[in-house]
């Protein structure tokens, strides 16, 4: 089951002013950073989504997924180097078998 992480603009309000419009997308970016390396550290995501109006906060929601795609890479090296060993496991056992026929004759 999925959930959802909400971050605050962090107590700015208001949209008439230029400067309470821009702290408030810097506190809430500053806030909405610190979220994604905290539940980057403690969970793993399938799915990360992220609204807001700056375009760029998709920046901080790649933070997370960073780590699972280092997670898969690792996962996709350890299964390529575990099909080598196993292709080298049968190469053996096939050459053992035909090995066994000659002499058994």
């Amino acid at each position: 089951m999925g959930c959802v992480h909400r971050v605050s603009l962090g107590g700015a309000r208001g949209r008439e002013r230029l400067r309470t419009r821009l702290k408030g997308y810097v506190l809430f970016l500053l806030n909405a950073w610190r979220k994604s390396r905290g539940l980057a550290k403690t969970r793993r995501f399938d799915t990360v989504l992220t609204f807001h109006n700056p375009p760029f906060v998709g920046l901080i929601g790649a933070y997370p997924v960073r780590r699972i795609l280092e997670d898969r890479q690792e996962l996709i090296h350890r299964g390529q180097q575990a099909r080598k060993v196993y292709e080298e496991r049968f190469q053996k056992a096939r050459a053992i078998e035909a090995y066994a026929k000659i002499l058994s004759g």
